[in-house]
């Protein structure tokens, strides 16, 4: 949290980070401190320097949500209008004076720690985020404290599976980060059974003993949903939602609204919500110059909580025809918020979804094209029953989701 305290965007990993780190600040009494990486030994936070850290983050949160407002006009206004550029211009999120207060802060949380804590025995080192895990030596501790019981949070290990999607040698560095966990972890929480069974498989793989892995679906971090912008009711737009790299096969997104171009009637929008990732050139530069799309697909890098709310429930579905995923956050962002989902036709995203979405081959084009035609238009069969599909999702909440994370904490 504190590394990510000057970035121009929260992620979805960002708020389920907060959300950790909220719900155990709020349980002060439970804890005995925060931790942040030493090289000998972490360098531990009180619970109320842990507590100034979460209402710091979501201070900077509201601080990005106000200076997304240019953006989010300038996206309200290119859904009108097709002769606006392909990208809305973006403003920097902070102004060189917060950007020096927040280098400031982020500098002396790094060194900061609280000398009258300690860790006591048979405690549990609870760690969410696999920030800097490739750097062995801040677990070295763990080593010389036998009794402490490290629990890890794992989201995926996809980078392992496919590392064909991931720029040169990112493979390393998260066998690196797998490497720390396995060492050192004595428990396991996950999000999916699909996760479960491949670190089951990597547990056997190397000839370890299976440790215990909890599961349990992450809640939206878009919180619930809320009266519709009444700007967009009218617009006719679908969303996709992530960093737009290899994995998340925006190319057959691409390809299919180069399609809708080329036929007659009026072509319904492509909001695309994600930074430019790795190895998608040919992607960015269709986007920046290619005549044939730019009318029709709008790319922002980010939005605020709530704006990127709005924008998902009016929408007409969310698109996520990713190639691989270890769970898909925006599928159950859209479903919280009774939108329908198009997604890949992949195990986990049956799981994740519940079944309550379009399943399609990532590699199904004319099928991919034919149900968005389909969803275009207003009041069709399709769009209905999979409106009636979202609303039987039955979202994960937050409240449930921590008290299931604390029963199995108890239980080890």
């Amino acid at each position: 949290m504190v590394t990510r305290l000057n970035q121009r965007a929260t992620t979805g990993i960002d708020r389920v980070d907060l959300a950790y780190a909220r719900h155990f600040a709020a349980e002060s009494p439970s804890i005995v401190c925060g931790t942040h990486y030493g090289l000998l030994a972490p360098h531990l936070l009180s619970p109320g320097v842990v507590s100034s850290l979460v209402g710091l983050f979501e201070t900077v949160q509201l601080e990005r949500e106000q200076s997304d407002r240019p953006e989010w006009q300038a996206l309200l206004a290119r859904l009108k209008n097709n002769d606006a550029a392909s990208r809305p211009a973006t403003t920097p999120p902070f102004s060189i004076p917060q950007r020096a207060r927040l280098f400031a802060i982020q500098s002396a949380f790094r060194i900061r720690r609280d000398r009258r804590s300690f860790i006591p025995p048979g405690a549990i080192y609870l760690s969410v985020a696999q920030h800097a895990f490739e750097h062995s030596r801040f677990f070295r501790w763990l080593n010389r404290r036998p009794d402490v019981f490290p629990v890890f949070l794992v989201h995926d290990l996809i980078p392992l599976d496919y590392p064909e999607f991931f720029p040169a040698g990112y493979e390393s560095r998260f066998r690196r980060r797998v490497d720390t966990i396995l060492n050192h972890g004595r428990a396991i929480i996950t999000t999916t059974s699909q996760v479960a069974e491949r670190l089951r498989e990597e547990y056997r793989r190397r000839g370890r003993p299976l440790v215990p892995i909890h599961i349990e679906p992450l809640a939206s971090p878009l919180g619930a949903s809320a009266t519709p912008a009444a700007e967009l009711s009218s617009e006719r737009y679908f969303v996709a939602v992530s960093t737009i790299e290899p994995r998340k096969n925006y190319r057959l997104l691409i390809n299919v609204w180069r399609e809708l171009g080329r036929r007659t009637g009026a072509v319904p929008k492509l909001v695309i919500v994600g930074h430019r990732g790795w190895e998608s050139e040919q992607i960015f530069r269709e986007l920046d110059l290619a005549p044939d799309i730019k009318p029709h697909i709008i790319e922002i890098p980010s939005l605020s909580s709530s704006h990127l709310r709005s924008l998902i429930q009016s929408a007409r579905a969310l698109l996520m025809p990713s190639f691989a995923e270890g769970y898909g956050l925006p599928i159950v962002e859209s479903l919280s918020l009774g939108t329908p989902v198009v997604c890949s036709d992949i195990s986990v995203f049956h799981e994740v979804s519940q079944n309550k979405a379009m399943f399609l081959s990532p590699l199904n084009g004319k099928g991919w094209l034919a149900a968005i035609e389909q969803l275009s238009v207003v009041n069709s069969s399709l769009h209905r029953d999979l409106l009636a599909k979202s609303g039987r999702f039955v979202a994960p909440a937050w409240d449930n989701y921590f008290c299931k994370i604390e029963e199995f904490i108890a239980d080890l």
